[in-house]
């Protein structure tokens, strides 16, 4: 489905090289304004990326361990799912400050913080709110070895 995702690869020697690893991590992100879920993860999943950012999805009906979601409205918020074999969990200090930035942990053998955001216009414009995402997420530990 062109034009609905973006697609990126990160190498992995941003995160430190590992005789094992593979060479990138795919990462998509979309906006899914509002519309069903049910028509929405069917073409996210087709993508095959490691991990889908997804803004504007509603709440899962069923928890499950490879999908973390935030938000104030069970019709809106913000999804990580990870792909096959990937494990996630929501960041320890993560303290629901940031309404909708989420800061995931990638767990495994080459762990590292992956921070998925919804930029809205409130209560500022883009631009401050991102600066303030990020220089609450800058003052966090360990955050070296980190995606935005």
């Amino acid at each position: 489905m062109p034009g609905f995702g973006l697609r990126t690869r990160y190498p992995f020697a941003m995160f430190g090289r590992h005789p094992q690893a593979r060479s990138t991590v795919q990462i998509t992100t979309w906006n899914c304004a509002r519309k069903s879920r049910d028509k929405i993860l069917p073409a996210v999943k087709a993508l095959r990326a490691d991990f889908a950012l997804l803004q504007e999805v509603a709440r899962p009906k069923e928890t499950s361990p490879s999908e973390l979601w935030i938000g104030t409205d069970p019709r809106q918020g913000v999804s990580v799912i990870a792909g096959d074999g990937k494990q996630i969990r929501i960041s320890p200090d993560y303290d629901g400050t940031l309404r909708f930035a989420l800061p995931v942990e990638v767990l495994g053998a080459f762990p590292f913080q992956l921070l998925a955001i919804w930029m809205l216009r409130e209560p500022v414009h883009y631009v401050p709110n991102l600066v303030a995402i990020l220089d609450c997420e800058r003052r966090r530990e360990d955050r070296a070895k980190a995606a935005v």
